[in-house]
């Protein structure tokens, strides 16, 4: 019986505290206004006008790291890297490639492991399109 009260106490001493919160909305998405003021098209959909598939792309956005070395420590920094910087890129390539828009378009936020830290990367998938 001690012992079962034991784990319970040491169970119950290691919970996390409940904390106090605000209502808080959060959102997530890209404005693709400054692409379309371009002339170019971003959708996860596939269209169903006329155009010619130049390439399909897919496009992994790692950021930059940096070890710091210290007395018996070693730590690693790396660059926040954001969505939008990732799409920006992907949007270079097809626009060299002759494009005018990406069309199946996808976007997952991925880690990988560095020495134990998790880093964050962004991988994007798309249809190099022009529209015709």
């Amino acid at each position: 019986m001690k012992k079962v009260l034991f784990v319970f106490i040491l169970l119950v001493g290691c919970m996390p505290e409940a904390i106090e919160m605000n209502r808080t909305t959060f959102y997530n998405g890209f404005d693709l206004r400054p692409y379309l003021e371009k002339q170019f098209y971003i959708t996860p959909l596939i269209l169903d006008t006329d155009y010619e598939i130049l390439a399909i792309m897919e496009c992994a956005v790692y950021p930059e790291t940096k070890v710091k070395k210290g007395y018996n420590t070693t730590k690693l920094n790396y660059e926040n890297l954001s969505p939008m910087e990732a799409l920006d890129s992907m949007y270079v390539k097809a626009k060299e490639m002759g494009a005018n828009g990406i069309m199946n378009f996808k976007i997952e936020k991925k880690e990988y492991n560095n020495g134990g830290d998790l880093v964050p990367y962004y991988e994007l998938f798309g249809y190099a399109i022009r529209r015709k």
